[in-house]
């Protein structure tokens, strides 16, 4: 099941043309058929990657946990120091 998993999303980042960033993978997106093979789903936060991008930040996802420490206000400036970079 991983494996399959782990195929499907190498296949979106390395294979397609533009490739597709899923940005919400989690066990509630994986989807599995009568013989346990995984399908991902629910693209609603997926995003094509542009050619002449690197990188780009973004709050994107499932509401849920997050890390003591990591807190809205830890990625507003990191957005801002980001912003001041460029």
């Amino acid at each position: 099941m991983v494996k399959g998993l782990a195929n499907a999303l190498s296949y979106m980042h390395h294979e397609c043309s533009p490739p597709i960033v899923h940005r919400d993978i989690s066990s509630n997106n994986v989807l599995l058929d009568s013989d346990f093979e995984a399908h991902v789903s629910d693209f609603g936060t997926a995003r094509l990657l542009k050619p002449d991008s690197s990188n780009w930040t973004s709050i994107a996802g499932t509401f849920g946990y997050i890390a003591p420490g990591f807190s809205l206000e830890t990625i507003v400036w990191s957005a801002l120091l980001e912003i001041r970079k460029d």
